[in-house]
């Protein structure tokens, strides 16, 4: 789910701004680095609550008729 724009620049964001607290960190992260365990834990908590959302809208996305007519697709108009 971190292929949300939305949400790795959040993240990137949050990442930026606990780096600015903390002068001595490290900008530009090598793969080996090990996020602070606060940092680690946001960003997997934004993961979650990412795939919580998503299989929500999944769900809700499975509930509506499947719309078949062409002429009205292109309306993007729900089956009637």
């Amino acid at each position: 789910c971190l292929d949300h724009p939305g949400l790795v620049s959040l993240a990137l964001t949050l990442v930026a701004d606990y780096q600015s607290e903390n002068e001595d960190s490290i900008y530009l992260v090598p793969s080996s680095y090990r996020w602070e365990p606060q940092v680690e834990k946001l960003i997997k908590s934004l993961a979650g609550e990412c795939l919580h959302f998503l299989s929500i809208e999944e769900t809700v996305e499975a509930e509506q008729p499947v719309n078949t007519d062409p002429e009205l697709e292109w309306l993007g108009a729900p089956e009637l």
